[in-house]
């Protein structure tokens, strides 16, 4: 699995390797139009027909939105995925997810952390 980022001033690093069995943390980012995206493939981030799994989040107004969305296919599959969001010992303040929707989820901006598990055959 190959990780990709964008905030709202730029891209981070892009087809960074995500070792298995191990966990990548962002750090905390703040603004709009934020993105951590999934590839199977190393050059899929920038690609147009690229499979991406793309997790996107916003704060404004002490409000979280985030959403999870593939494109052009599922980079993840075979496999599971689920995204969780807790604030300190309450889980699932923002809601979760186990599958690609096309909902938007919100709550207050209490320092929420989304994470993003998968569990993939694809490395």
């Amino acid at each position: 699995m190959y990780l990709g980022f964008a905030t709202a001033t730029g891209s981070g690093p892009i087809d960074q390797a995500l070792p298995v069995g191990l966990a990548f943390e962002a750090g905390p980012i703040s603004g709009e139009g934020n993105s951590v995206t999934i590839t199977n493939q190393p050059g899929q981030y920038w690609v147009a027909g690229g499979w991406k799994a793309v997790l996107g989040f916003t704060t404004k107004d002490n409000t979280l939105w985030w959403s999870l969305a593939s494109q052009n296919g599922d980079p993840i599959a075979p496999g599971e995925f689920n995204v969780t969001s807790s604030a300190g010992p309450n889980i699932d303040v923002c809601g979760n997810v186990t599958d690609y929707v096309p909902a938007v989820k919100t709550c207050p901006d209490n320092g929420v952390t989304l994470t993003f598990n998968l569990c993939s055959n694809n490395q």
